[in-house]
C-alpha cells in the first residue's frame, strides 16, 4: 500500500490522470467564462468534454434558462476558439447550488416560505376549480417544509 505522499509525488497512474482531468476542466471553465458574459459565466462550470460535446453545469435556473436560448450562438463562439473547433453540441444542465441550512438568510427564505404556504392555503378556501385547489395546496405544503 502506497502513501499519500508517494500517490501526490508519482508522475504515473490512475491519481495522476484523475488531476489532470480535473485541471483541464477548469482550464476549459475559465476559457468558457471569458466566451460568456460576466453575469452567466460565474454560474457555469464545464463538467465534462467528451465526443465533441461540452457538458456545463449551470447553477441557477434563471440563468440556465437565458443560455438554454443562446446556445447557438455560444457555440458559435466556442467553435471560433482554436481549442473548441471540434465541438459541435453543449449540453446544459441545471444543479442549483445547496443552501446551507444553519445561516441567517436561510432562516429567512424559510420563514418567508411559510408565511407564502399560510397564504397559499387561505387561497384555497376562494378557488373553486377542484384540480386548482389541489396544486395551491401541494405548492402550500412544499413551502410549508
Amino acid at each position: 500500500m502506497q502513501t499519500i505522499s508517494n500517490l501526490l509525488t508519482t508522475t504515473q497512474g490512475p491519481l495522476q490522470e484523475i488531476l489532470k482531468h480535473s485541471l483541464q476542466l477548469q482550464e476549459l471553465t475559465r476559457l468558457v467564462r471569458t466566451i460568456l458574459p460576466d453575469y452567466l459565466g460565474a454560474y457555469c462550470t464545464v463538467a465534462a468534454w467528451e465526443n465533441e460535446k461540452i457538458t456545463l453545469h449551470v447553477n441557477n435556473a434563471s440563468a440556465g434558462t437565458f443560455l438554454r436560448y443562446q446556445l447557438p450562438k455560444i457555440l458559435l463562439l466556442l467553435q471560433s476558439h482554436a481549442r473548441f473547433r471540434s465541438i459541435d453540441e453543449i449540453i446544459l444542465h441545471i444543479r442549483p447550488a445547496i443552501i446551507q441550512n444553519n445561516n441567517k438568510e436561510t432562516k429567512k427564505i424559510k420563514r418567508k416560505s411559510r408565511y407564502a404556504a399560510e397564504i397559499l392555503q387561505e387561497a384555497v378556501a376562494n378557488v373553486t376549480k377542484p384540480e386548482v385547489q389541489a396544486a395551491l395546496q401541494r405548492l402550500a405544503k412544499t413551502l410549508g417544509k
